[in-house]
């Protein structure tokens, strides 16, 4: 595969990404994502919730979950989750 063909593949999960959270906006009304690229259009920061989350952090308030995996995944970016 090459450097291009991995470049669009790339630009495509982006865009399956987008797809999923539309739809989950379109059946969840309190479903929120924020989506920020940087100067050249790459993914920098992806930021999803959903009801059951919200309910979650009314419940738990305070309680944050990070976990990161720095240059394992094929993309070479830090990976933190909170919950």
């Amino acid at each position: 595969m090459s450097r291009d063909d991995r470049a669009d593949l790339k630009n495509y999960d982006v865009s399956l990404l987008v797809k999923e959270f539309e739809m989950k906006k379109s059946v969840q009304p309190d479903f929120f994502y924020s989506i920020v690229k940087d100067s050249i259009g790459r993914l920098k920061h992806v930021f999803w919730v959903d009801f059951i989350m919200i309910q979650d952090f009314k419940l738990f308030g305070d309680a944050v979950t990070f976990d990161t995996t720095y240059k394992t995944n094929v993309y070479s970016l830090i990976f933190g989750m909170f919950c």
